[in-house]
């Protein structure tokens, strides 16, 4: 997927939606695992129904579950068929985490407990893993088997550091080249960091109030309307997201809407939400 949130061909080839809840995927003839093994069809659709699986994927078998029905329907050829029309199911396919695909052979030998120490990660992406331990990073190296070619980097070590300030002086000294979500709180600090660029992307998160509806004051609609009306939408932005976010008219962020609208139409639309 684009920072813009187009989202693009990878492992499949290509795909197209023939009517509102039917999606039709070409799997990718030239590709193959990290271990050198060829992609199947069989490996897809078994690593689907992993994904679909609580016990196999508790945090994002919830993702899926509007999959009424999924298919081999030709030689490289998957259709998946919703229970009703989801707009973000497009998008959810392509969210790292959503859909991991690995070998039905690799699934099985570990009875869907893959991503462990013991059982490392089988993909078919640029790197394969070479060492993973959960409470102090992951090295990865390049794989050689990937179907887009040599990646411009040989290695990659990522480090788990849980304290922010230690995460800080790490980047600060040289020890770390990158790091993920920056803490709003000291944004600024990270901002003058000499030599570095802060760097901010949708994440389609939204900021915001939820009330109990069962209990007083705010079982009065007054209340909450009142609430509201007294909220200062434009101060959380600038003060409390450091600038780092746009007034919401609607939990979906623009970039939902991707297939129907560009993220600057999506949010003229929404503008015109009461």
């Amino acid at each position: 997927m684009l920072p813009s949130g187009e989202t693009v061909p990878a492992l499949a080839a290509s795909w197209s939606r023939p009517n509102a809840s039917t999606y039709i995927y070409t799997i990718r003839e030239n590709a193959k695992f990290t271990d050198g093994t060829p992609l199947t069809v069989s490996d897809v659709l078994y690593s689907i129904t992993m994904a679909q699986s609580a016990k196999a994927s508790p945090g994002t078998a919830s993702y899926l579950s509007g999959i009424k029905t999924v298919k081999q329907t030709g030689a490289s050829e998957i259709t998946i068929t919703l229970s009703a029309p989801n707009e973000s199911f497009e998008w959810a396919l392509s969210a790292a985490g959503e859909l991991w695909v690995a070998t039905e052979a690799y699934w099985k030998k570990y009875k869907g407990a893959i991503g462990t120490p013991q059982a490392l990660l089988v993909g078919t992406g640029p790197y394969t893993v070479t060492s993973f331990q959960p409470d102090s990073g992951v090295q990865l190296k390049a794989s050689g088997t990937w179907w887009g070619g040599k990646p411009p980097v040989e290695s990659i070590s990522v480090s788990f550091i849980s304290d922010d300030n230690a995460r800080y002086l790490a980047t600060k000294s040289g020890a770390i080249n990158m790091s993920f979500n920056v803490p709003l709180e000291s944004l600024s600090q990270w901002q003058s960091l000499p030599g570095h660029r802060v760097l901010s992307v949708p994440d389609r998160s939204w900021v915001g109030l939820t009330f109990n509806q069962a209990v007083a004051p705010t079982s009065d609609i007054h209340v909450r309307r009142a609430i509201a009306h007294c909220i200062d939408r434009t101060a959380v932005v600038s003060e409390l997201l450091k600038g780092q976010g746009q007034l919401a008219t609607a939990i979906s962020t623009p970039e939902q809407f991707t297939g129907v609208y560009t993220p600057a139409q999506a949010t003229a639309k929404m503008a015109t939400v009461p």
